[in-house]
């Protein structure tokens, strides 16, 4: 049910982090992975999921985000020149 919601790259009950496949493109990111990536606090990224910019994915109690739509949010192309 969530690998349709998700994609292949859902984690299991087994393994807390999420799949990482061949494509850095699909690769799930944590909130402090994204912070780190952005140069910004993980205060910073949860202001901007509450505001719309980036779009989180919450599995139980965590919440990832994809690599290609974090790289795609207009804050991304400010926060890497």
């Amino acid at each position: 049910m969530l690998e349709d919601r998700f994609g292949s790259g859902v984690p299991n009950a087994h393994n807390s982090q999420p799949q990482q496949s061949a494509s850095n493109n699909n690769e799930w990111l944590s909130r402090k992975e994204v912070a780190q990536r952005l140069k910004k606090s993980t205060g910073t990224v949860d202001n901007w999921s509450k505001a719309g910019i980036l779009t989180p994915y919450k599995m139980g109690r965590m919440v990832f985000f994809k690599n290609s739509e974090v790289e795609s949010a207009p804050v991304a192309k400010k926060s890497n020149k």
